[in-house]
């Protein structure tokens, strides 16, 4: 078996992932989702899941969350060399996983395109006032999660999104092109609330880290929090300077007494 197989369904598969790929992660016309809105994605949606670099330095669990994500995406694109010997399913696998490479702040991200296969938890996740019972259930059994299909793949294998991968991974989406959004401003990006310093910091720092990776959402955190910052500074200094009444210090006469009394000064020589 060659290693590149140009069977007719490898090529038919290759279009369909050509018609049906969504725009990179690194596009402007991509949002970066945060959990609570990743809960609410339903069977039929088109999400990128985005591969940060393995740093040693970060926690063991990190590392081993992203290094299982590439394993199951692996699993289904080296599905049609299992006959094959080990090292030409590597070589193709590195071949392939190279198409997936994203480069963002010099760094090598891989990216995969995905569309959602079945989301059993969702009727339960989006009920109101969901217990933290379930949720703690979800986060640690790891059995529950999205189940995806890779792009450009065999639609007949899918893998399992896990919830408790989730934190260790990114997930976008195409923002909405609908004439009617006026904007691609994110309303969950809210600064108002903080009154405090302390409170204002570690704020941008959660959103700034939940933002990462989509340039558009990253700039308004940023915008947000210098208006917000400002309207702060401007109250505290009221406080601490308020404002008295100015007396009228104009060289300009304000009545027609004051005027009359120019003009004598003015006679006078003055």
């Amino acid at each position: 078996m060659a290693l590149y197989s140009t069977t007719d369904d490898y090529i038919d598969r290759y279009r369909h992932a050509q018609r049906t790929v969504p725009i990179s992660s690194t596009n402007r016309g991509m949002k970066r989702l945060e959990p609570s809105a990743i809960v609410y994605l339903r069977v039929g949606d088109d999400i990128t899941i985005v591969v940060s670099p393995i740093n040693r330095r970060e926690p063991n669990t990190t590392k081993v969350a992203r290094v299982a994500m590439l394993n199951l995406f692996k699993r289904i694109i080296t599905a049609d060399f299992l006959k094959t010997p080990e090292m030409d399913k590597e070589e193709f696998w590195m071949h392939e996983l190279n198409k997936h490479v994203v480069v963002r702040e010099g760094k090598l991200y891989h990216e995969f395109h995905v569309v959602i296969s079945r989301y059993a938890e969702r009727s339960r996740l989006c009920l109101p006032n969901l217990p933290q019972s379930y949720i703690d259930n979800w986060m640690t059994t790891g059995g529950a999660g999205l189940r995806v299909n890779l792009h450009g793949y065999s639609t007949s294998l899918n893998t399992l999104l896990k919830f408790n991968m989730i934190p260790f991974l990114e997930v976008h989406q195409g923002r909405s092109m609908d004439s009617t959004n006026k904007s691609f401003l994110d309303d969950s990006i809210d600064f108002a609330t903080m009154r405090k310093d302390g409170e204002l910091t570690t704020y941008l720092m959660e959103k700034l880290d939940a933002t990462r990776g989509d340039p558009v959402a990253y700039i308004e955190v940023l915008m947000k929090y210098y208006h917000r910052a400002l309207d702060m500074a401007k109250f505290e200094m009221k406080k601490k300077c308020p404002q008295t009444k100015n007396k009228n210090n104009s060289f300009l006469p304000s009545s027609s007494d004051d005027s009359d009394a120019m003009f004598k000064f003015n006679q006078a020589g003055g």
